[in-house]
């Protein structure tokens, strides 16, 4: 019985790490709507990379947590869905302030379309996942609040991508 507990303990730790590294990343993308605003593709595209890596780190939390059912605590579950909602919350906003006021030269780059066809799945994704969460949670009225807050921060990205793709520049045949 002891050496089915250790691999599990192992596990937890492990788990435990990685949600320490999410909370870490998450407040430095938070930091960075007021302390450093993406100004330019870059700057974007790297806090991008980072929310991805956020993503990551979830996906990889959810799975090992399937390991340790009877270990967690009961609402862990909440935690990692309340985790993945400030996630796209946070990039939701951050995306919104680059996306408004975007460097002149961005949606005429050659990269741009592919980026913002990209970034419109990704926004597709936050939306379906945040009307599934508002469902499969039970939200009190300021979190319910905070969600349709962000919904409509999604939306208006969407909106902001979709009218972007049209004037953007077409991708070059590959040779």
């Amino acid at each position: 019985m002891e050496n089915d507990l250790d691999p599990r303990m192992e596990k937890l730790k492990s788990l435990m790490g990685l949600t320490v590294t999410l909370r870490s990343e998450i407040r430095d993308l938070a930091a960075s709507i007021d302390d450093n605003p993406p100004s330019s593709f870059g700057d974007f595209s790297n806090l991008r990379d980072k929310h991805m890596k956020a993503q990551w780190l979830i996906r990889t939390i959810e799975e090992m947590a399937t390991d340790l059912d009877g270990i967690l605590p009961a609402k862990f579950q909440k935690w990692i869905i309340t985790a993945k909602m400030k996630a796209f919350a946070t990039f939701a906003e951050i995306a919104n302030k680059f996306l408004s006021e975007p460097p002149e030269t961005f949606s005429k780059s050659l990269s741009a379309k592919e980026l913002l066809e990209s970034e419109l799945a990704h926004t597709a994704g936050a939306i379906e996942f945040f009307n599934e969460s508002i469902s499969s949670i039970s939200a009190d009225e300021s979190m319910t609040e905070a969600i349709n807050k962000t919904l409509d921060t999604i939306n208006n990205n969407a909106t902001i991508i979709k009218n972007m793709l049209e004037s953007s520049v077409e991708y070059l045949p590959e040779f």
